[in-house]
């Protein structure tokens, strides 16, 4: 802020009326007064028979006496009032104040008045000088004398918004009547719907008249006689305007003389109009903001067909992964995030289930916090035994879903976890925040987590093909025989290049004629009934080795499996099933994690015989079963072998195990101290073998 005072010295004869210093302000005067700033002018004289001595030509308020003003209300200075800046008696030249003179000082601030009735200017307000009296230290203005001003304001929109262009007058006095009118530098950037908001008395809508090309002209007059008076700033009017210019236009709002010339009549005094200040305006359409980036899986493959939402506004993501969102409005709060429909079986195969054994020994760890989250398939926070168990369950078709974990989670890419290697312990963040929103464009990706896709093999189809991933294949093989009909069969398949395999997954699609009843598998001896699943004449099968660093050697031409079924009409075994991969993707995992695929072949040298009739039957009661478990075997194997009977809990733990005697048929379980839940009885005679479920309720 700036001061300027000039001071007009004069000597003037007068009776000394005490012997002390005096000063009273004996005239004051606003010279301009508007709403960015103030200057007026004050006379002040040492009506006292004393020197006014001031100390010194200094700018310290010990050595001078301060004359300070405000702008008020109610003619006292109290905390509602606003300070104006001081001017300082004793600053250079003046340093002695004699009797009887008198001088005036100039004073200018850039405070602003509107809103304040009064100025209050006081002589010494921290009675630094030793005067005769100090009543009359204190001088009060009027601020009648207001710069009257019509005013526009900055407004930004968007494109298509509906927008209010409001019309504001400040300081009228005594206002008998007025006219202007108003001009826009790109009047095609909007167009005017309405006019509204009218603040003062007697202004109708027939008194602002919009022409076509956007030209706005007002005409009114004050229904008092006196004329209209108010201090501060009023709205008048309003204009309702629809933006229809593009993005990153503007029009300047002009008030100008190209339509009504401006004029203002006041009755005090009544002659020449008032020309007001005039402050301009302006209207901008703002650039809408674009949101772009890319959804991706941890290892950069792109995840297409992801729906992002920035609140109502939405895109998918390309074949790239990549989307685009346009058109957000700048100043919106957004919240923007990333969902996918898909089926919770996409990308899941047996190489999950290793590598998540793998992590929990300790022998491989999951590589990303991504991966770790995804292994969590049951969402208790936690990686186990009982994820495996889901995601083979889930595979081999015995559960629909995860259960309260989703198909999808996506991620910011920008978050930083705390502590990567336990990432399921932070609450990570599903979502960017965008308070207030500016910038015209912004890149926001997303990592994707694909529940139980540890293995990051997730391609978007139910079963993508292995084969430029194969380095070799794993061969099931049967022999070409010719099956009667209505006839129990148990089949060999038997395999070539099975060696050292820790996992393997594929289904078969059943001929209809024919009646699956079990699965064994001799060299696999944890191979039970959880292994497979038959539906809709589809057997599904799902094997990892158990073991803790393991991998099974199956030599060629091995017996894998034994397929027991019964047929109603004559057949050839080489169409008994087929490979399906539309069920589950064949492939088999190498201990040193190569990928197999899995192919089907018909031998026609009788490597191994169909064996007729030959089969193991194990019948159960009750189930559930509480206290006591009762089995009836029926071994209809030609070997006079012994049976052994296994039963194990659902972590593969053995809770029991007996051993029964060729023609011994029968069996009692005490099973009153088990823990309830599902448990697993195989049967095992030779290289024949069964498996069935129990469940233990207490």
């Amino acid at each position: 802020m700036k001061v300027l005072f000039t001071l007009i010295m004069s000597l003037t004869l007068g009776a000394a009326i005490a012997q002390c210093p005096d000063l009273k302000i004996t005239n004051a005067s606003i010279l301009s007064d508007i709403s960015k700033g103030i200057r007026y002018a004050i006379n002040i004289s040492n009506i006292g028979n004393q020197d006014a001595n001031l100390q010194g030509a200094t700018a310290s308020e010990e050595d001078n006496v301060t004359i300070r003003s405000y702008l008020s209300n109610d003619q006292v200075i109290d905390a509602q009032d606003k300070r104006i800046q001081d001017v300082l008696l004793g600053v250079s030249p003046l340093t002695v104040i004699k009797p009887g003179e008198v001088f005036s000082i100039v004073n200018k601030d850039s405070v602003a008045t509107t809103g304040y009735r009064f100025l209050i200017i006081k002589i010494d307000p921290l009675n630094k000088l030793n005067e005769c009296a100090e009543l009359n230290n204190v001088f009060v203005l009027e601020l009648y004398n207001n710069q009257l001003t019509l005013e526009t304001t900055m407004i930004e929109g968007f494109k298509g918004q509906s927008i209010e262009i409001p019309v504001y007058a400040s300081d009228f006095y005594n206002i008998l009547g007025f006219q202007f009118s108003m001009s826009f530098s790109n009047p095609s950037l909007f167009r005017i719907d309405s006019v509204g908001n009218l603040g003062l008395n007697d202004l109708n809508r027939n008194d602002i008249q919009v022409k076509n090309d956007n030209r706005v002209g007002v005409v009114w007059f004050s229904p008092i006689q006196s004329g209209l008076s108010f201090n501060g700033r009023r709205k008048i009017f309003s204009l309702y305007v629809t933006l229809t210019g593009e993005h990153g236009q503007c029009t300047d709002i002009r008030f100008d003389d190209s339509f009504l010339t401006i004029e203002f009549i006041s009755s005090t005094p009544l002659g020449d109009p008032i020309r007001p200040a005039l402050i301009d305006g302006k209207v901008c359409i703002q650039n809408l903001v674009e949101c772009s980036g890319k959804v991706i899986l941890a290892n950069n493959t792109p995840i297409p067909n992801t729906l992002v939402s920035a609140n109502q506004s939405t895109a998918l993501t390309d074949l790239s992964g990549r989307y685009l969102i346009k058109d957000l409005i700048p100043g919106i709060n957004y919240t923007v995030s990333a969902s996918k429909f898909d089926s919770y079986a996409n990308g899941l195969s047996v190489m999950d289930i290793v590598l998540i054994k793998k992590h929990l020994l300790q022998i491989q760890l999951l590589p990303t916090p991504y991966q770790i989250i995804a292994a969590d398939v049951n969402g208790d926070l936690t990686i186990s035994v009982q994820d495996m168990v889901l995601i083979r369950d889930l595979i081999l078709g015995f559960v629909p879903n995860f259960g309260k974990t989703p198909v999808w989670q996506f991620i910011p890419k920008d978050y930083k976890f705390k502590n990567p290697l336990n990432p399921l312990a932070e609450n990570y963040p599903i979502a960017y925040s965008l308070p207030n929103l500016k910038s015209n464009k912004i890149t926001l990706d997303f990592i994707g987590i694909k529940t139980g896709d540890v293995s990051l093999d997730w391609t978007g189809q139910l079963t993508p093909s292995l084969e430029s991933r194969a380095a070799t294949y794993f061969i099931l093989a049967l022999q070409d025989q010719n099956l009667m009909a209505n006839t129990e069969y148990t089949l060999p398949v038997y395999t070539r290049q099975f060696n050292n395999i820790s996992a393997f997954q594929f289904a078969l699609n059943l001929n209809p004629d024919i009646q699956l009843e079990q699965v064994m598998a001799p060299a696999l001896p944890d191979f039970t009934v959880s292994n497979y699943s038959i539906n809709d004449h589809v057997l599904r099968t799902l094997w990892y080795d158990s073991r803790s660093n393991g991998g099974r050697f199956v030599k060629d031409n091995d017996t894998l499996l034994l397929i027991r079924f019964k047929t109603t009409k004559a057949m050839n075994a080489k169409n008994l099933f087929t490979i399906d991969p539309n069920a589950i993707n064949p492939e088999g995992i190498h201990q040193q994690g190569w990928y197999f695929d899995i192919k089907m072949e018909i031998k026609p040298a009788l490597t191994h015989k169909v064996i007729a009739a030959s089969f193991i039957e194990l019948s159960m009661y009750p189930n559930p079963v509480s206290e006591v478990l009762h089995l009836t075997l029926n071994n209809n194997v030609p070997d006079n072998l012994p049976t052994s009977i296994r039963i194990t809990d659902q972590n593969g733990r053995i809770v029991s195990v007996q051993t029964l005697t060729p023609g011994q048929t029968q069996a009692t379980i005490n099973t009153s101290d088990w823990i309830s839940g599902r448990y697993i009885i195989t049967a095992v005679s030779g290289s024949r073998r069964i498996s069935k479920n129990l469940l233990c309720i207490h």
